[in-house]
């Protein structure tokens, strides 16, 4: 249909207007102006005949009294409703048929379509009224750069499809000859190898423990840190970077090193400072602070002592854990014992006899048995602070030399004691004899006053170590209280154990010098320390 103009329904003279154009604002026509409303005064009937308006062809407009108007017929021409007589409101719509035109597609094509159609339905371009698909060039989809550096041609003009693959569109017209896509880039995996990874950004590298080196590197270009065998906390191995061996708290090997080659340290359970446990090597365990309980003990199987009163230096006193208390020094008097139940003596020191003798004791037990106290923290071993006296050594074939007993004993001498003298002294009336140390370790020659001084069994006069064998506590722990016959303990390990271990702690001969076990039956090394602790903590109750 042609062009309608409705002006004020009291208007003297007709609005002209050309034909449509099928073009909004581009002239004065019904596609410009859309639905037109008029009001109208009176409900007379009138009948028009349009003909002297419309030009070519007929028209005719109806109106009747409920306010409905019909216009019928074709024209090219402009239409005017002039002295239009009704009451209310009367709109006028008037349609149109589009001119096909050329419709580009969004995936390049063309096909002949109205302008609703291409646009709406199709998705596309409309080119104009009366355009053909030869006449016109439609933009054609382009290159699409994949995730996996690889390319393909998208299917739609605007790349929807390749954006939603995770693509890079290249653009429109684009062809994969035409692009270069990025690529993906080496991957160092935590063994020190490299391998290429399968999508940009390395996302895939990074899941799988490796540090990306970059879209577009290779293997060629880059160099992986070194590897070894990494022993890890559960004593397993496997090749890693040294940074990876780290991070998964192993213990690396050293570089090309190989699992085949190594032993990892055996672990153990390790009682830490607050009480908690962790299954570490012995290194790792005391590194921390830690008391290790043992090759392959589990911490299911140990209880971690718990905090008691630690003495140290200058008689103070304070509850904290046994391992605590001995990497400061201190001397763990047992555990959950409050510091009002303790008194914190000095700690022990080497205590000299007059025979040359000595021995690591509180300075109370020295002075009262007549020795000389050297002073805290001081160590009969290595060296023995002791002045060794000559006296008279008596030799089997009752000769006599004056030794100091250091030099008597190990020549198979007797030494007849301080200030005695070859000359005064008879080697056939010694009140000598042999005196085996508290824990059955040793066994020396001295009187009898300073053997049971100094914590020993006496064996008897003109008694000699080589014919006496020392008795080896069949309980060690159990090493307190010293009873009356010489012998120790009292068939319970307890806390007098305990006591006796820590007033000794850090020095020589003791009835509970208790660790290691020796190949000859006896118990120690000559130091009282965490493993002599430990060994009484960990038999705790009735001797078997």
């Amino acid at each position: 249909l042609s062009t309608v103009c409705v002006d004020n329904i009291f208007a003297v003279s007709p609005v002209v207007v050309g034909p449509s154009d099928g073009m909004p604002e581009m002239g004065r026509d019904f596609v410009d102006f859309g639905s037109i409303s008029a009001t109208c005064m009176d409900m007379q009937m009138t009948t028009m005949n349009l003909a002297p308006y419309i030009g070519v062809g007929t028209i005719s407009a109806q109106v009747d009294a409920s306010g409905a108007f019909g216009v019928s017929g074709a024209t090219d021409a402009t239409i005017r409703v002039l002295n239009f007589d009704s009451t209310g409101t009367i709109t006028i719509v008037y349609t149109y048929n589009e001119i096909p035109g050329a419709c580009c597609l969004p995936d390049g094509s063309c096909i002949i379509a109205e302008k609703p159609d291409c646009e709406t339905a199709q998705g596309g371009i409309y080119q104009g009224p009366n355009t053909e698909c030869a006449m016109v060039m439609c933009p054609q989809p382009g290159a699409c750069c994949l995730p996996d550096g690889s390319c393909v041609m998208s299917i739609v003009v605007n790349g929807a499809d390749c954006t939603m693959a995770g693509g890079i569109y290249q653009g429109t017209n684009t062809e994969c000859a035409m692009v270069v896509c990025p690529q993906p880039g080496a991957c160092c995996l935590p063994d020190g190898s490299c391998v290429t990874a399968i999508e940009l950004g390395g996302a895939d590298c990074a899941l799988a423990g490796g540090v990306y080196q970059g879209n577009g590197t290779t293997c060629a270009m880059v160099m992986c840190a070194a590897s070894g065998a990494c022993c890890l906390p559960d004593q397993t191995c496997v090749i890693l970077s040294p940074v990876a061996c780290a991070n998964a708290g192993g213990l690396y090997q050293g570089n090309d090193s190989l699992c085949a080659n190594v032993v990892c340290p055996v672990n153990g359970a390790c009682c830490l400072p607050d009480q908690t446990c962790v299954f570490v090597t012995q290194a790792a365990c005391e590194a921390s602070g830690g008391l290790y309980q043992g090759d392959n003990t589990l911490c299911a199987d140990v209880m971690c002592a718990a905090d008691g009163a630690c003495c140290f230096p200058g008689q103070t006193c304070a509850v904290v854990s046994p391992a605590a208390c001995a990497m400061f020094g201190g001397v763990f008097q047992g555990p959950n014992i409050p510091c009002s139940l303790v008194v914190c003596d000095d700690p022990p020191g080497a205590c000299c006899f007059t025979s040359g003798f000595c021995t690591n004791i509180l300075e109370y037990r020295c002075n009262s048995f007549g020795g000389v106290w050297q002073g805290a923290f001081t160590n009969c071993l290595p060296n023995n602070p002791c002045p060794q006296p000559d006296g008279a050594c008596c030799f089997p074939d009752n000769s006599c030399a004056q030794l100091a007993q250091v030099y008597c004993e190990p020549a198979g001498g007797l030494y007849a004691g301080f200030g005695t003298g070859c000359i005064t002294q008879s080697c056939f009336a010694l009140d000598l004899g042999a005196c085996c140390a508290p824990n059955g370790s040793l066994c020396f020659s001295t009187d009898e006053v300073t053997c049971v001084g100094t914590g020993g069994v006496f064996q008897g006069l003109a008694t000699e170590c080589a014919s006496i064998t020392c008795a080896v506590p069949t309980c060690p722990p159990d090493c307190a209280p010293a009873n009356p016959d010489g012998t120790f303990g009292n068939g319970q390990v307890n806390v007098d154990d305990l006591v006796s271990v820590i007033n000794a702690f850090g020095f020589g001969i003791s009835a509970c010098e208790l660790s290691p076990p020796n190949l000859d039956g006896s118990f120690g090394n000559g130091q009282v320390n965490v493993d002599d602790l430990v060994t009484v903590i960990n038999a705790f109750g009735p001797c078997p």
